[in-house]
Formats: C-alpha cells, sequence, structure tokens
C-alpha cells in the first residue's frame, strides 16, 4: 500500500463524506489500461502576461471501434479509474473515453490553481482529447465536479457533446448573479468542503498527523493503490482549482458573455439520497435546473457522494436503460425523416 501523510491528510477530509453501500463485483485493475496523451493548448494567466503553453492529458481508450462513444468525466477528489463500473459495464458496447483531468494525476497543468482550470479551460481540455482520438460526437457522462463540466462542455459545444449524464451534483446555471463564497467560509462554524477550500488558509490541516486511512469500502486493493500513487504526483493543489473563486467567476463571465444559459441536449440527472454533502434533488429545485435543461430525465439512487461506486449495479441499470430510450427516440426521429423524404 501507498501511504503518504500529507496525502492521508486531505483524503481523510475527502472519505468523510462518503458512506458505501456496496462495490462491484467485477475485478478491475486500472494498471492494466493502457493510457494515451493529448497535447493540448491551455492558457497560464499568470504571472501576466497570459501565455500559451502545452499540457499533456492522460486519457484511457478503450473499444475504439464502437460506433458511439461516451467520455467519463470524474470528479474530485477523484481520477478516472474511478469508472471503473461504468467502464466494465458499458466497455463492449460503447467506445469509451475516460480522461485524468488537468493536475490530476499525470495530466500536467499551467501552474496556477486559482486562474488556470475554469470551466472554459475544463470544456477546451474535453475537446482536445476528444479530437486527439478521432471522435466528433460524444455522449459526456460526469460525477460530482465532472457532471458541471459535461453540462458545460453541452452548453457550450452541442456540435460535439450530444447528450449528457450528471451524476450527483445537477446543472448549476450562471444566469443569475455571481455569488462570492470566500466571505462566508469565514463566518461558519463549519464551512461546507467548497467553502473550506476557497480560502488556502482555511484548508484544514488537523489531519497531518495521519499516516494511515481505512479501506476504501468500494475500492479493490489495486484500484486504491492506483488511487494513492497517482496522487501522489502531484498531490492535491492543481485539482482543488474547481472551488477557487477567481475560477468561478471568469467561468460566470463566460457563460454571461455567451448568452446561452440552456441546455437542449437530452440529459439524464441521478441525484443520491443520503449524500452528506447537500440534498441535490432540493438543490436542482432551487437552482431551477429543469427550466435549463428542458430535456432532463431525473431519477434517484440510494448512495452518498459517490453513488456510482457505492450503488453500481442499480446506477449502471438506470443509465442502460436511458440509453436505450435515447438510441429508440433517434431511430424514430431517422425514420421519420426517411418517411419524409419519401
Amino acid at each position: 500500500m501507498y501511504y503518504r501523510p500529507k496525502f492521508a491528510a486531505y483524503l481523510t477530509v475527502a472519505l468523510t463524506l462518503l458512506s458505501a453501500l456496496h462495490s462491484a463485483d467485477a475485478h478491475f485493475n486500472p494498471r492494466e489500461h493502457p493510457r494515451k496523451v493529448a497535447t493540448c493548448k491551455a492558457r497560464k494567466r499568470t504571472p501576466e502576461p497570459a501565455t500559451i503553453i502545452e499540457l499533456s492529458l492522460e486519457y484511457v481508450d478503450i473499444n475504439p471501434n464502437a460506433q458511439k462513444t461516451i467520455m467519463m468525466v470524474h470528479g474530485w477528489p477523484s481520477l478516472w479509474s474511478t469508472w471503473s463500473n461504468q467502464i466494465q459495464e458499458f466497455k463492449e458496447d460503447y467506445r469509451l473515453v475516460v480522461p485524468d483531468l488537468r493536475g490530476f494525476g499525470e495530466s500536467t497543468h499551467p501552474g496556477d490553481t486559482r486562474t488556470s482550470g475554469n470551466m472554459g479551460d475544463m470544456v477546451g481540455d474535453l475537446v482536445c482529447i476528444l479530437e486527439h482520438a478521432g471522435v466528433s460526437s460524444a455522449i459526456c457522462m460526469g460525477h460530482d465536479w465532472g457532471s458541471q463540466v459535461c453540462y458545460e462542455a453541452a452548453r457550450m459545444r452541442p456540435d460535439i457533446f450530444a447528450a449528457v449524464i450528471g451524476a450527483v451534483v445537477p446543472y448549476i446555471p450562471s444566469a443569475g448573479p455571481f455569488e462570492d463564497h470566500t466571505r462566508d467560509a469565514s463566518n461558519c462554524q463549519q464551512p461546507a468542503p467548497g467553502l473550506v477550500f476557497a480560502k488556502p488558509r482555511l484548508v484544514p490541516d488537523a489531519w497531518g498527523h495521519v499516516e494511515e486511512i481505512p479501506p476504501v469500502p468500494f475500492f479493490t486493493a489495486e484500484e486504491e493503490d492506483y488511487f494513492v500513487e497517482q496522487y501522489s504526483i502531484q498531490g492535491f493543489r492543481y485539482t482543488l482549482q474547481f472551488y477557487m473563486t477567481e475560477n468561478r467567476y471568469a467561468s460566470w463571465q463566460l457563460a454571461q458573455s455567451q448568452g446561452n444559459h440552456t441546455i437542449p441536449q437530452p440529459a439524464l440527472a441521478i441525484y443520491p439520497l443520503n449524500d452528506p454533502v447537500a440534498d441535490w434533488m432540493v438543490a436542482a429545485r432551487l437552482l431551477k435546473t429543469a427550466e435549463f435543461v428542458p430535456n432532463l430525465s431525473t431519477e434517484l439512487l440510494e448512495g452518498a457522494h459517490w453513488v456510482h461506486l457505492e450503488n453500481p449495479v442499480k446506477f449502471n441499470a438506470i443509465v442502460r436503460a436511458w440509453l436505450r430510450k435515447l438510441d429508440e427516440s433517434k431511430n424514430a426521429e431517422n425514420q421519420h425523416d426517411v418517411t419524409d423524404e419519401l
């Protein structure tokens, strides 16, 4: 097992959010899957003036001869390998393009956590990876922050992302005013993780003495060792980009400048019933997600924050049933078009 005191400190914080139900029975060893590397242009914004650099973004490409593609986008703290159960389920029927986002694992980062990881950057990375893989159209399936990245990818690039599957986190439209949460972190007795990580000096070091964490219930030994090994490469620093106020503001500005907040593509939202982070169904109602995603299907599932790992059999069944309906709908549309031409 790989153990790093600093890694264990932050991973312990993250894992306190998780409540596992069970893990899949199928054996999965992430080291058995070779990774490809896409060289992608990126903007390094500090120090000013901004410069264009090249990132090396790693991804796994499974069943490249399949006709349809699903791109699986992880959240935080996560890696491509946390899609293990979905890879096992869909690898025979779909091409699966599964990246490590910038700053995760061996995927490099421009170097500034605060300003070089907004949603426009993330979507650009996904497009670059798909271009490297030779994929022109994909379904984007995301979890946690990966869910928001997928929604933004569909919003920004409907020419590429034909549909969205969002696990846990709903679409968060930028239609309203920007809210700066950093001042909230200083005023809360028990601030949410997003508020804590937005302000570096508030990141808890109380777990710094922890040298070993208990086994993760929904990881195999190989997966857990791989997870720790990969996070030992760059640590957590760049991965906190999602929580930085500067990146959040840049994402909001971009959406405001583009003016389109609606996602017309088919979308599936899967919300867990037992997530200690938030009641995501209530959050979706407050955010008026359904008003901005008119072709949205919503499913509720037993599980906590990593529901695709905790309850993989039912999660996969929900996704497969939705994909089947999506195919049926497309076939009906194609048949209608043929009839009209005749």
